[in-house]
């Protein structure tokens, strides 16, 4: 069993962090003693709520709802304000940007294990529901682009349906690709596929149906 060493608080926080509040530039008529005193003291605070038994990311999300209001007018695109550490990568409808990084720890995980949702900002609290599904840090970029060719479309959605098959993972095979191309029937494929999120393992030939059954209307309504 891998043991943690529990090093003293106040060892951590002088080491890490008390060289960076003595550099700050603080307002007048507050002084820098004051100023550190006060950061350990809260910094004590939190960590006595660890070792009450709140974990982290609990402690950091009831620290941000403390000053819910003064984040309403505060934005930035260059830095996350909910870790302070990376450039924000996601734009809610509140304007408040994060990074990929704070939506997975303060987000809901769904079912299949592969999307994250933030139902409300993790600054102002207002309604975002933004939804985010996790490229693995270890994989590369999947581009899929397929082909048109009118009724001929229908052959590029079988060797799609046979690729998921052969992969035999409980993933639609558009969940491996990160961009994808179409031209004429292959643009309608890759919308079916996104739109749509049609997984051909679930629903069978269902996809290849539906192409046959809109090639025939169009082919009736055209006179071909």
């Amino acid at each position: 069993m891998l043991m943690i060493p529990e090093f003293e608080l106040e060892t951590v926080f002088n080491t890490l962090y008390k060289h960076i509040c003595n550099s700050l530039i603080l307002p007048a008529g507050l002084s820098q003693e004051s100023f550190v005193s006060n950061i350990q003291r809260f910094f004590r605070k939190l960590y006595q709520e660890h070792l009450a038994g709140l974990c982290v990311i609990d402690i950091h999300r009831n620290t941000l709802t403390k000053y819910t209001s003064r984040w309403t007018n505060i934005r930035s695109t260059q830095t996350c304000f909910v870790c302070l550490r990376r450039a924000p990568q996601i734009r809610m409808k509140c304007e408040h940007c994060i990074c990929e990084n704070c939506s997975i720890n303060l987000g809901q995980q769904s079912d299949d294990m592969r999307h994250y949702s933030l139902q409300s900002c993790p600054l102002c609290k207002k309604k975002v529901h933004v939804k985010l599904r996790i490229h693995p840090s270890t994989a590369g970029i999947g581009i899929l682009c397929v082909d048109g060719g009118g009724v001929r479309g229908v052959i590029p959605t079988t060797i799609l349906e046979i690729l998921e098959d052969r992969i035999g993972l409980p993933l639609p095979i558009q969940d491996h690709f990160q961009m994808a191309y179409g031209i004429s029937a292959g643009l309608c494929r890759q919308i079916s596929m996104s739109v749509r999120d049609i997984n051909f393992t679930s629903r069978g030939h269902y996809s290849i149906r539906y192409f046959s059954q809109r090639v025939e209307a169009i082919a009736m309504y055209t006179g071909l």
